[in-house]
Protein backbone atom coordinates (compact mmCIF):
# COMPACT_ATOMS: atom_id res chain seq x y z
CA UNK A 1 0.00 0.00 0.00
CA UNK A 2 1.34 3.31 -0.65
CA UNK A 3 0.33 5.36 2.32
CA UNK A 4 1.36 8.92 0.86
CA UNK A 5 -2.08 11.23 0.93
CA UNK A 6 -3.17 12.53 -2.34
CA UNK A 7 -6.13 14.43 -0.56
CA UNK A 8 -7.33 14.81 3.44
CA UNK A 9 -11.01 16.17 4.34
CA UNK A 10 -11.19 17.49 7.65
CA UNK A 11 -14.55 19.06 9.40
CA UNK A 12 -14.95 20.13 12.69
CA UNK A 13 -12.16 19.63 13.96
CA UNK A 14 -10.68 22.12 16.58
CA UNK A 15 -10.47 25.38 15.01
CA UNK A 16 -11.42 23.68 11.14
CA UNK A 17 -14.96 23.72 10.22
CA UNK A 18 -14.71 22.14 6.30
CA UNK A 19 -11.42 21.94 4.80
CA UNK A 20 -10.06 19.79 1.51
CA UNK A 21 -6.36 20.01 1.02
CA UNK A 22 -4.79 18.51 -2.10
CA UNK A 23 -1.61 17.20 -1.05
CA UNK A 24 1.99 16.80 -2.66
CA UNK A 25 3.73 13.41 -2.91
CA UNK A 26 7.09 15.10 -1.50
CA UNK A 27 6.96 18.55 1.03
CA UNK A 28 4.30 20.48 1.80
CA UNK A 29 4.46 23.53 3.61
CA UNK A 30 1.25 24.96 5.58
CA UNK A 31 2.00 29.05 5.78
CA UNK A 32 -0.28 31.20 7.45
CA UNK A 33 -0.70 33.64 10.62
CA UNK A 34 -0.59 32.42 14.09
CA UNK A 35 -4.59 30.42 15.08
CA UNK A 36 -5.07 29.88 11.18
CA UNK A 37 -4.94 26.08 12.01
CA UNK A 38 -1.99 25.19 10.45
CA UNK A 39 -1.43 23.09 13.46
CA UNK A 40 -4.34 21.27 14.07
CA UNK A 41 -4.25 20.46 10.45
CA UNK A 42 -1.12 18.04 11.29
CA UNK A 43 -3.00 16.92 14.22
CA UNK A 44 -5.64 15.83 12.54
CA UNK A 45 -3.51 13.65 9.82
CA UNK A 46 -1.84 12.12 13.13
CA UNK A 47 -5.01 10.81 14.42
CA UNK A 48 -4.52 8.48 11.83
CA UNK A 49 -2.25 6.34 13.74
CA UNK A 50 -2.81 4.80 17.32
CA UNK A 51 0.42 6.28 18.92
CA UNK A 52 -1.19 9.62 18.98
CA UNK A 53 -3.96 9.93 21.55
CA UNK A 54 -7.53 11.42 20.70
CA UNK A 55 -8.25 14.72 22.77
CA UNK A 56 -11.31 16.21 23.94
CA UNK A 57 -10.45 19.19 22.28
CA UNK A 58 -10.53 17.52 18.93
CA UNK A 59 -14.19 18.44 18.61
CA UNK A 60 -15.09 21.69 17.16
CA UNK A 61 -16.73 24.17 19.52
CA UNK A 62 -17.98 26.38 16.73
CA UNK A 63 -20.52 23.28 15.84
CA UNK A 64 -22.35 20.16 17.13
CA UNK A 65 -22.06 18.16 14.52
CA UNK A 66 -19.38 16.08 14.71
CA UNK A 67 -15.94 16.10 13.67
CA UNK A 68 -14.94 13.87 10.49
CA UNK A 69 -11.60 13.23 8.98
CA UNK A 70 -11.06 11.30 5.56
CA UNK A 71 -7.73 10.96 3.78
CA UNK A 72 -7.15 9.36 0.08
CA UNK A 73 -4.07 7.46 -0.85
CA UNK A 74 -2.28 7.56 -3.98
CA UNK A 75 -2.74 3.67 -3.80
CA UNK A 76 -6.69 4.34 -3.65
CA UNK A 77 -7.05 3.57 -0.21
CA UNK A 78 -9.62 5.90 1.58
CA UNK A 79 -9.05 6.14 5.40
CA UNK A 80 -11.68 7.79 7.77
CA UNK A 81 -12.10 8.17 11.48
CA UNK A 82 -15.50 8.25 12.73
CA UNK A 83 -16.98 10.82 15.56
CA UNK A 84 -16.17 8.53 18.50
CA UNK A 85 -12.53 8.40 16.74
CA UNK A 86 -12.81 5.37 16.05
CA UNK A 87 -11.16 3.80 12.44
CA UNK A 88 -13.93 2.71 10.02
CA UNK A 89 -11.18 0.18 8.09
CA UNK A 90 -9.10 -0.67 10.64
CA UNK A 91 -7.40 -2.84 8.20
CA UNK A 92 -5.67 -0.50 6.64
CA UNK A 93 -4.91 1.73 9.59
CA UNK A 94 -2.86 -0.94 11.20
CA UNK A 95 -0.70 -0.99 8.10
CA UNK A 96 -0.89 2.79 8.09
CA UNK A 97 -0.31 4.19 12.02
CA UNK A 98 3.57 2.72 12.15
CA UNK A 99 4.28 5.18 9.18
CA UNK A 100 3.64 8.37 10.73
CA UNK A 101 5.52 10.65 13.05
CA UNK A 102 4.20 14.55 14.62
CA UNK A 103 6.44 16.25 16.06
CA UNK A 104 5.83 19.01 17.63
CA UNK A 105 7.97 21.72 20.07
CA UNK A 106 9.89 19.80 21.80
CA UNK A 107 12.04 20.36 25.40
CA UNK A 108 13.75 18.96 27.98
CA UNK A 109 14.88 15.57 26.83
CA UNK A 110 15.82 13.20 29.51
CA UNK A 111 19.48 12.56 30.09
CA UNK A 112 18.41 9.05 30.81
CA UNK A 113 16.01 6.63 29.40
CA UNK A 114 15.05 2.91 29.20
CA UNK A 115 16.91 0.99 26.41
CA UNK A 116 13.26 0.13 24.02
CA UNK A 117 12.81 -3.21 22.63
CA UNK A 118 11.42 -2.14 19.57
CA UNK A 119 13.68 0.65 18.11
CA UNK A 120 11.74 1.56 15.36
CA UNK A 121 9.06 2.92 17.43
CA UNK A 122 10.70 6.67 18.64
CA UNK A 123 8.30 8.38 21.43
CA UNK A 124 7.52 11.85 20.40
CA UNK A 125 8.06 13.49 23.45
CA UNK A 126 12.17 11.83 23.30
CA UNK A 127 12.30 9.84 26.07
CA UNK A 128 13.50 7.12 24.63
CA UNK A 129 16.83 8.70 22.81
CA UNK A 130 19.31 7.71 24.52
CA UNK A 131 18.14 4.14 24.67
CA UNK A 132 17.89 4.26 20.71
CA UNK A 133 20.92 5.25 20.07
CA UNK A 134 22.54 3.13 22.77
CA UNK A 135 21.24 0.32 20.92
CA UNK A 136 22.50 1.22 17.84
CA UNK A 137 26.22 2.01 19.41
CA UNK A 138 26.03 -2.02 21.02
CA UNK A 139 24.46 -3.59 17.94
CA UNK A 140 27.08 -4.79 15.24
CA UNK A 141 24.76 -4.72 12.91
CA UNK A 142 23.58 -0.95 13.83
CA UNK A 143 26.37 0.35 14.49
CA UNK A 144 26.93 1.93 10.96
CA UNK A 145 23.27 3.56 11.84
CA UNK A 146 25.21 5.36 14.29
CA UNK A 147 27.47 6.37 11.95
CA UNK A 148 24.47 7.33 9.43
CA UNK A 149 23.16 9.74 12.13
CA UNK A 150 26.26 11.67 13.03
CA UNK A 151 26.46 12.35 9.44
CA UNK A 152 23.21 13.97 9.17
CA UNK A 153 23.43 15.38 12.45
CA UNK A 154 26.86 17.31 11.70
CA UNK A 155 25.16 18.50 8.46
CA UNK A 156 22.67 20.46 10.26
CA UNK A 157 24.96 21.60 13.20
CA UNK A 158 28.65 21.49 12.58
CA UNK A 159 29.24 22.09 16.47
CA UNK A 160 28.25 17.98 17.38
CA UNK A 161 31.67 16.28 16.91
CA UNK A 162 30.51 13.05 18.55
CA UNK A 163 27.16 11.24 20.29
CA UNK A 164 27.79 8.84 22.85
CA UNK A 165 25.57 6.89 24.44
CA UNK A 166 26.45 4.49 27.33
CA UNK A 167 24.81 1.76 29.15
CA UNK A 168 23.46 3.00 32.69
CA UNK A 169 22.73 -0.92 34.26
CA UNK A 170 19.13 -1.81 34.87
CA UNK A 171 18.15 -1.16 31.39
CA UNK A 172 18.89 2.33 31.31
CA UNK A 173 20.70 4.75 28.76
CA UNK A 174 22.87 7.81 29.36
CA UNK A 175 23.45 10.15 26.72
CA UNK A 176 26.76 12.51 25.95
CA UNK A 177 27.40 14.60 23.20
CA UNK A 178 30.70 16.11 22.22
CA UNK A 179 30.50 19.69 21.32
CA UNK A 180 33.11 21.95 19.50
CA UNK A 181 33.30 25.82 20.35
CA UNK A 182 36.17 27.93 19.64
CA UNK A 183 38.42 25.16 18.47
CA UNK A 184 37.82 23.29 21.81
CA UNK A 185 36.08 20.06 22.83
CA UNK A 186 33.24 19.64 25.46
CA UNK A 187 31.38 16.55 26.60
CA UNK A 188 27.66 17.37 27.53
CA UNK A 189 24.72 15.07 29.25
CA UNK A 190 20.85 16.97 27.51
CA UNK A 191 20.51 18.87 30.74
CA UNK A 192 24.24 21.21 29.57
CA UNK A 193 22.85 21.22 25.95
CA UNK A 194 20.75 24.13 23.69
CA UNK A 195 17.83 23.00 22.89
CA UNK A 196 18.85 23.48 18.98
CA UNK A 197 21.90 20.56 19.13
CA UNK A 198 19.21 18.13 20.86
CA UNK A 199 16.08 18.53 18.10
CA UNK A 200 19.01 17.99 15.67
CA UNK A 201 19.84 14.92 16.72
CA UNK A 202 15.81 13.69 17.83
CA UNK A 203 14.60 15.13 14.17
CA UNK A 204 17.88 13.35 12.43
CA UNK A 205 16.92 10.08 14.58
CA UNK A 206 13.35 10.39 13.15
CA UNK A 207 14.10 10.80 9.58
CA UNK A 208 16.26 8.02 10.03
CA UNK A 209 13.81 5.66 11.45
CA UNK A 210 10.26 6.91 9.70
CA UNK A 211 11.53 7.30 6.37
CA UNK A 212 10.95 5.70 2.88
CA UNK A 213 7.38 6.74 2.39
CA UNK A 214 6.41 7.27 6.07
CA UNK A 215 4.33 10.60 6.74
CA UNK A 216 7.19 12.98 8.78
CA UNK A 217 4.89 15.88 10.84
CA UNK A 218 6.88 18.98 11.57
CA UNK A 219 5.22 20.96 13.56
CA UNK A 220 6.58 24.80 13.73
CA UNK A 221 10.38 24.18 12.57
CA UNK A 222 11.43 27.88 13.84
CA UNK A 223 10.88 26.40 16.99
CA UNK A 224 13.56 23.42 16.57
CA UNK A 225 15.77 24.67 14.93
CA UNK A 226 17.40 28.51 13.54
CA UNK A 227 16.90 29.25 9.76
CA UNK A 228 20.20 27.97 8.63
CA UNK A 229 19.89 24.59 9.73
CA UNK A 230 16.64 24.77 8.51
CA UNK A 231 17.40 24.70 5.13
CA UNK A 232 19.55 22.12 5.76
CA UNK A 233 16.86 19.95 7.38
CA UNK A 234 14.92 20.57 4.07
CA UNK A 235 17.74 19.17 2.19
CA UNK A 236 17.97 15.98 4.63
CA UNK A 237 14.16 15.90 3.64
CA UNK A 238 14.37 15.85 -0.24
CA UNK A 239 16.90 13.13 -0.20
CA UNK A 240 14.77 10.86 2.73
Amino acid sequence: MDIRLKTIRIQNFRSIADATLKLDTGINVLAGPNGSGKSNILKAVSRFSNNVAFSANDQSRFSREPFRIEAHTLSGDVLRIDPQGRFLNNNLVSGFESFIFLMEALRGYPDESHVPKNIYFLRPDGSNLAGILNYYKGSIASSKDLDRLLERVRRITSEIDDISPKFQGEDRAQLYVKLKKNEETHTFTPEGMSTGSLDAIFLSLALQIYSNGSIFLLDGPDGHLHAGSQEAMLDLLRNV
